[in-house]
């Protein structure tokens, strides 16, 4: 359903009214904080590695965010405080802008989720396991994925039959739920291991006298973990 003029009372106003105060207040820090990480892990070497890649590519789908998705929400909710509709386009943009922002955030959660996991599971093997060329390949699949989520959200702005959208929309919303619902419980069920995981060496290492390497490890290990917990809550 497309916003219309007759849609704005009251309450509406009060609302629109705090989500541009949101969109205008959320848009500027988005943007630069988001760019500073990519800028620090593209221009220094020593940030480089495989956990800092990752969360310079989840950065970039909510730079993606800041300056797709919020501007056009702002535009949206300012057209309609000021009585204009309806306008269809825009309103179908931002649902496709929704929906690739929402997908490639959850599959780079993901992706970092499993990186993480392999690195306290298997931290002999960590680098023949998790490889340059795998990461690439888990990025370009989270991308992927959030596409075809989006094309087929365009899809269904596009289509004419009623009946036809009812169908697809029931479908389309059924797909959607079922992947967001995998990505969520993939990255549940390797945060939940890490953190037991970590927990447990962390114990150890206060009641046992261990190598210096190992303990280096595994406080990187609880750093690393520390870190997904705050993406994962933010």
């Amino acid at each position: 359903m497309a916003w219309r003029a007759e849609f704005l009372t009251d309450d509406t106003y009060k609302h629109l009214v705090a989500q541009v105060c949101i969109d205008i207040t959320a848009a500027l820090p988005t943007i630069l904080l988001n760019s500073l990480v990519i800028f620090a892990v593209v221009t220094r070497q020593r940030l480089r590695n495989n956990s800092t890649i990752l969360l310079a590519c989840l950065a970039g789908t909510a730079l993606f965010t800041g300056l797709v998705g919020l501007p056009l929400a702002f535009s949206l909710d300012l057209k309609r405080l000021l009585g204009v509709g309806p306008f269809c386009s825009p309103e179908k943009a931002l649902n496709v802008i929704i929906t690739i922002s929402i997908f490639a955030s959850l599959g780079h959660l993901v992706v970092i989720s499993i990186d993480r996991f392999n690195a306290i599971k298997y931290p002999l093997r960590y680098l023949d396991i998790v490889t340059e060329e795998r990461i690439k390949t888990s990025i370009i699949l989270a991308w992927a994925i959030a596409l075809i989520m989006a094309i087929s959200e365009l899809v269904l702005a596009l289509i004419g039959s009623k009946s036809v959208c009812l169908i697809y929309s029931v479908v389309n919303s059924v797909t959607q739920s079922v992947t967001g619902i995998l990505f969520i419980i993939t990255i549940s069920l390797c945060y939940v291991y890490i953190y037991s995981e970590t927990r447990r060496q962390f114990k150890r290492l206060k009641t046992e006298q261990l190598p210096q390497e190992q303990v280096q490890r595994i406080k990187k290990d609880r750093r690393a973990a520390i870190t997904l917990a705050i993406v994962l809550i933010t």
